[in-house]
């Protein structure tokens, strides 16, 4: 019995940390990572954490004995968390005359330099738009050019309803080819804009006002910043899934993943900050789409919805992950709007296509 006593302090307090790991992820929502960056690991590392504390409540549970309070507590007052990473789906699709498909897919370029060893990716990508129908798609990591070999903005606009469309670059290449963020719809455009972030090659953030009837909507594509993980860090945290060391991996190779990490978290503090006061001064509805490279469990989530929505928990299902990359999966990819705004049939659409998965859902404007 000693030894049991013994082997229980231990773990509670174990239990004891897991459970002050979880306190500090809850923080990570509300703490931008400018002023506490390593924060932002812990809202990272939440459903993993959540997973544990979980087990400690088990453990003690099973036992009868009172420590399972410790973590049930703390996880109860987390709860949103919980709520925000995983919807029951509470309403069907909406199928009405004024229901509106939205589309947000980050493409990767539509496999430009045949990551995926499928040079035919880009033509099932557009039979995806075309079968999807969407009025409204949002498109992240989008490439263009006018030699007649990746005509993609051509190849976008043939597909019935979504003749209108805003690209903005943000590298081009000899008036030929370009690199940036697009939006195609079926909508009258009335106005367009970009929200440029600075010291941030790759990601942009375009809106466009849009005439719906006698309406007029804002949508935003946003695509926030990037980690930019280099192949040699995408080997090292395949070593550490698999729990191999062949290449000596080194506290280097650690750090500078860590690095890469905290300087993408802070530079989607001061971005999501941006994107948040252009709200704030917008006259119409908001609608945001697009791939924050974050979790429901950031300072860039809390932010953006503090006003708004979140389809995928209006009427998604499960989980929702998004990212299928390399790295752990996580719910990345969003589509949020306006309380006036209704949303419903939200989807995590199942092609492999890229190393996201789209996302769609419909939506109706309240009156």
């Amino acid at each position: 019995m000693k030894n049991l006593s013994l082997f229980n302090k231990i773990v509670f307090f174990f239990n004891l940390l897991a459970e002050f790991a979880l306190l500090l992820s809850y923080l990570a929502s509300f703490i931008s990572p400018e002023k506490a960056w390593y924060l932002a690991f812990f809202g990272l590392a939440y459903p993993f954490i959540l997973i544990i504390n979980i087990l400690f409540v088990i453990y003690w549970a099973v036992q009868i004995k009172l420590q399972f309070l410790v973590s049930l507590i703390t996880i109860a007052i987390g709860y949103q968390f919980i709520l925000a990473s995983y919807s029951f789906g509470n309403k069907e699709q909406t199928t009405g005359e004024n229901a509106i498909k939205v589309l947000s897919y980050n493409v990767r370029l539509f496999d430009l330099y045949n990551w995926s060893g499928n040079t035919g990716t880009r033509d099932k990508i557009m039979t995806l738009f075309k079968e999807e129908k969407p009025q409204i798609l949002c498109i992240q990591e989008f490439f263009h050019d006018n030699t007649g070999y990746f005509p993609t903005i051509n190849s976008v606009k043939e597909i019935d309803g979504i003749k209108r469309y805003y690209f903005h670059d943000y590298v081009s290449m000899n008036d030929t080819a370009w690199w940036g963020i697009a939006l195609f719809t079926s909508f009258p455009i009335v106005d367009k804009g970009v929200i440029e972030f600075e010291k941030s090659h790759g990601n942009l953030c375009i809106y466009v006002d849009l005439k719906i009837n006698d309406d007029t909507i804002r949508v935003y594509n946003a695509h926030l910043q990037s980690i930019k993980f280099k192949p040699e860090d995408y080997q090292t945290m395949e070593q550490i899934e698999n729990y191999k060391n062949e290449n000596n991996l080194s506290l280097i190779s650690g750090k500078r993943i860590i690095w890469r990490l905290k300087e993408a978290f802070e530079k989607r503090a001061k971005q999501v900050d941006i994107i948040s006061e252009h709200v704030k001064d917008c006259p119409y509805e908001v609608l945001i789409c697009g791939d924050f490279n974050d979790t429901p469990a950031s300072y860039t989530y809390h932010n953006l919805t503090k006003d708004l929505d979140d389809a995928f928990l209006e009427s998604g299902n499960g989980f929702g992950n998004t990212y299928i990359g390399k790295a752990p999966s996580f719910r990345i990819d969003y589509i949020l709007h306006s309380p006036a705004i209704t949303s419903s049939g939200f989807r995590v659409l199942p092609e492999k296509l890229s190393d996201h998965h789209a996302v769609s859902c419909f939506i109706e404007l309240n009156d």
